[in-house]
């Protein structure tokens, strides 16, 4: 473990993102721990994050355009027990919720908008907090991206509109959830809605560890225990986004999607993709 001068465990809330099997590989386990969930989740309190939040994100929305706000985390089965077992609250998102270890009033809004300033991640924001991560390979990004994305308005992803149900409890109430898209390549047989769209995520960490904005608790192997400032994290793509507006993306990705918004001369929108 490297020796970091941020005191830990941090009291600022955080956005956290764990990997179980990476977690598993960096900290270790004790041999007679019934509950590998609860052991990491406890761990992550007393020794890195005493308040947080963590994504609970379920995708069925976009093709059903139902949701039940008990339906379950797609994300792992981390996410999931500690979405049944730990958390006080969920917040209100057909797609992109999370749940978190504080205690929190979420209203129900029925128009909507992934990551933007009503997301859970505003608390972070509001609270000068951290994104977190857990064991996670180098080459994941962090979901604050979006909620960047959101302040920016970048030109490479468009809005899409969807008008479904929410179920709370026993009540279903109408929702219009806006989602700022990847642009859609096609559909598979199963009319799914598919992308040929990537973030540089491993260039971005290791360009954060760099400038110093990410530190690096410890590594091994591509997986690492780390953490940054998410204004720092938003400020530090700002500056790098405006001086290259494809800096996010990966060469594939830039390959194709540069050339035709510059032939465009604007923004993305739906009627160039759907």
């Amino acid at each position: 473990m490297k020796n970091i001068k941020t005191k830990l465990p941090l009291r600022k809330k955080s956005l956290l993102h764990i990997d179980f099997f990476g977690f598993y590989n960096l900290i270790g386990i004790e041999s007679n721990t019934k509950s590998l969930e609860n052991f990491f989740l406890n761990y992550v309190e007393e020794n890195y994050c005493k308040n947080f939040i963590t994504p609970t994100f379920n995708y069925q929305f976009c093709k059903k355009l139902k949701f039940n706000h008990n339906s379950k985390s797609e994300i792992s089965s981390i996410s999931e027990y500690f979405r049944k077992k730990k958390a006080k609250w969920r917040s209100f998102d057909p797609i992109f919720s999370f749940s978190g270890n504080y205690t929190k009033k979420n209203k129900f809004k029925s128009r909507l908008r992934s990551f933007d300033n009503n997301s859970a991640i505003q608390d972070i924001i509001n609270d000068d907090g951290y994104y977190f991560f857990c064991g996670t390979p180098i080459s994941f990004i962090t979901p604050g991206i979006h909620y960047l994305e959101n302040l920016i308005n970048t030109r490479y992803r468009y809005d899409k509109i969807y008008k479904g149900s929410y179920k709370i409890r026993n009540h279903n109430k109408k929702i219009k959830y806006t989602y700022k898209v990847w642009p859609m390549k096609s559909k598979n047989s199963r009319n799914e809605y598919l992308v040929d769209s990537r973030y540089d995520s491993q260039k971005i960490n290791f360009d954060l560890i760099k400038s110093g904005v990410m530190k690096v608790i410890a590594h091994k192997q591509k997986n690492y225990l780390m953490y940054c400032k998410a204004r720092e994290f938003n400020n530090f793509l700002k500056k790098k986004i405006s001086q290259d507006e494809f800096y996010p993306l990966d060469k594939k990705t830039r390959s194709w999607i540069e050339p035709m918004i510059k032939k465009l001369g604007r923004p993305f929108n739906i009627n160039d993709f759907e």
